[in-house]
């Protein structure tokens, strides 16, 4: 397949991206980068996931990023229930997820004292003997695991082959802690402290255990992949690696950053003078359109302590995402997010060492497997097929 540089193409693809500005649109389809070890046949199964079409290529040579453009015709096919992707429609020949019911077991472990609540999905089809490699997965923003979008990459993984244990983050869902005070740190320390008790479980092989997050989970995944280096696979989705700026992009004009800035200032002074944090409106902190809130759990909060603002503001997954190699790295964004600046998943990749990889999918929000997207979820079975397979 012969690649062709891309000529003439206006400012505001990679370069937009870069500043924050607005994602790649219609008509261009996802960017993505393949470390320089793996061959064609790698490149080939990573690329899969969706049909005919263009992508742009960014492929790191001495630190430098290159465009390219090649035609493809290449596609993927999944065994699992069409369903499990959110919002699927109905598929002849598919069972729907309520016909067809993965099994999934509630259960809790200790985090700094604190009962966490998860749910361990083991595959049907396992030996008895059989040590599955497995992923933990984390949700997003005062979210939840269950109903939500970590459930879906859950059962998306649990389709695949993969143990998998989603849980719900201290002060959220089902886990125990204050309702809405989360802390950046903290959540790092309950990854860690999931890790632990998936490693003692007898279905699954405590050398390969991954862990996916998304958006407010994506950044905790980062880092907790970093940090503990037995986390075997790092896969970012729509995530963040450097709080302020990721705020600036998201409080974008000078009034909203202004406000913004100013209820980080008033929580101080509230502290300072009573002890105590201020409880402030959930999309005060991350603002997102309507129409995409319904992508939400039912079960996720409505209101922070302010506290989870400034943690945020804080938190810096991408001054360590370059400990996570030599493990391998995925970070996966909607090149149109509205929500999590795309810019902030093109630095970590930046600074991440290789083997690494970078997927913009084009045409897509903050909720890259919601809505039937299956060209996503086929693009993420590419990359774990090529760097983190079910068989070894």
């Amino acid at each position: 397949m012969a690649a062709r540089r891309v000529a003439g193409r206006k400012q505001g693809s990679i370069d937009n991206l870069l500043s924050g500005g607005a994602a790649a649109r219609s008509g261009e389809a996802p960017i993505w980068n393949t470390p320089p070890q793996v061959g064609s046949a790698g490149r080939m199964a990573m690329s899969a996931g969706w049909r005919a079409g263009r992508c742009r290529k960014l492929r790191s040579r001495t630190g430098a990023l290159s465009r390219l453009q090649f035609e493809h015709t290449c596609d993927i096919r999944i065994s699992m229930p069409y369903s499990v992707i959110a919002g699927a429609p109905r598929s002849a020949g598919h069972q729907t997820r309520e016909e067809v019911r993965p099994m999934d077991t509630p259960v809790t472990f200790v985090s700094d004292g604190i009962e966490i609540a998860g749910d361990l999905h083991i595959p049907d089809g396992r030996g008895p003997e059989e040590r599955l490699p497995a992923f933990i997965v984390l949700h997003g923003f005062i979210g939840s695991k269950d109903k939500s979008h970590a459930e879906i990459m859950a059962r998306l993984l649990e389709s695949f082959g993969y143990a998998v244990l989603r849980i719900d983050f201290r002060g959220c869902g089902k886990s125990g802690g204050k309702r809405g005070y989360v802390l950046c740190h903290d959540q790092v320390a309950d990854a860690k402290n999931a890790l632990n008790w998936l490693s003692t479980r007898p279905e699954v092989d405590p050398r390969r255990i991954a862990v996916i997050g998304h958006s407010f989970g994506a950044a905790v995944a980062t880092y907790a992949g970093a940090v503990d280096q037995r986390f075997a696979a790092v896969v970012s989705s729509c995530g963040w690696g450097h709080g302020a700026r990721k705020f600036q992009g998201q409080h974008a004009t000078p009034e909203a950053w202004a406000k913004f800035t100013a209820m980080l200032a008033a929580n101080r002074a509230h502290k300072e003078k009573t002890g105590e944090a201020l409880t402030v409106p959930r999309f005060d902190v991350v603002p997102m359109a309507e129409h995409l809130r319904r992508n939400l759990s039912p079960h996720a909060l409505t209101e922070v302590s302010a506290d989870t603002a400034q943690s945020m503001f804080d938190f810096k997954a991408e001054e360590m995402v370059h400990w996570i190699s030599p493990r391998p790295v995925l970070f996966l964004h909607g090149a149109d997010d509205t929500v999590t600046p795309t810019e902030q998943s093109i630095r970590m990749w930046e600074k991440a060492g290789q083997p690494k990889d970078l997927v913009l999918v084009t045409g897509t929000d903050h909720f890259p497997l919601a809505s039937g997207n299956t060209r996503t979820a086929g693009l993420l079975k590419g990359w774990l097929d090529v760097h983190f397979p079910v068989a070894r």
